[in-house]
């Protein structure tokens, strides 16, 4: 019962920080997705006015998603306390190494997520929305696939070794071993929606950037132009009356 109990601890220290960074990730994507559509019959003077909005509302949400990431943090180092009490995970010290730089990472790409967040346009408010919904959606059809041949192979052990603790103990620390992959796909996946949240905000930019150094480049060839064309010519009447 104390190996199931701990294999359940597991679950909840890898999966719960993800759900709760998906969940202020999307929550706040969604709802200004909603206030875009709405956007795009106003007029543009209404559009400035719901874009300066969104803003200000981006940054009151990235200063309470940080205060529920600490909040969460310290949830989630008690856990961590109540496993280390735990006899299985001292025959699995890797394992609880693999969760604490699992848990000091995920923390770092949440606060880089949340900062990336307030500075997303309006525009791509969208773009990045579905992007959340499907990479959340793929890890965790990837996860659950995992955890459930991690349960089918403790049960199979739990019948095929009742009578035999010494080798049940071996096999289900095997399976323990086993969840390190699970720690690394969970850190995987909040540091790829990190970068690529960052990567929707870097290209929007480069884009702009682009678009502005054209603009420039036009305007000094105009200004050449214009400048050639408005230079005094000298003719040869006018060389004559001056000799």
């Amino acid at each position: 019962m104390a190996f199931l109990d701990m294999f359940d601890k597991l679950d909840d220290i890898i999966y719960e920080p993800v759900k709760a960074i998906c969940s202020w990730v999307t929550e706040p994507l969604r709802r200004f997705e909603d206030k875009r559509k709405k956007s795009d019959a106003l007029k543009q003077a209404e559009f400035e006015s719901a874009k300066r909005e969104q803003e200000v509302e981006l940054e009151i949400r990235k200063k309470e998603q940080l205060a529920q990431l600490e909040a969460d943090k310290r949830r989630w180092d008690s856990d961590i306390d109540h496993l280390i009490g735990m006899q299985e995970i001292e025959r699995n010290e890797c394992i609880l190494n693999a969760i604490i730089e699992y848990r000091r990472s995920i923390i770092e790409d949440a606060k880089s997520i949340a900062d990336n967040l307030s500075h997303i346009e309006m525009s791509l408010v969208a773009k990045a929305h579905e992007l959340v919904l499907r990479k959340t959606e793929e890890y965790k059809a990837l996860q659950e696939k995992a955890m459930k041949q991690c349960d089918d192979q403790l049960e199979e052990i739990g019948k095929r070794f009742a009578d035999n603790e010494r080798i049940r103990i071996k096999r289900e620390d095997m399976i323990i071993a086993q969840t390190e992959d699970i720690i690394n796909a969970a850190k995987a996946f909040i540091a790829e929606l990190n970068e690529d949240i960052k990567r929707i905000n870097t290209n929007n930019t480069n884009r702009v950037n682009t678009a502005t150094a054209a603009a420039d480049r036009t305007l000094e060839r105009m200004g050449q132009t214009l400048a050639i064309e408005q230079t005094p010519t000298v003719g040869v009447l006018d060389v004559k009356k001056d000799t």
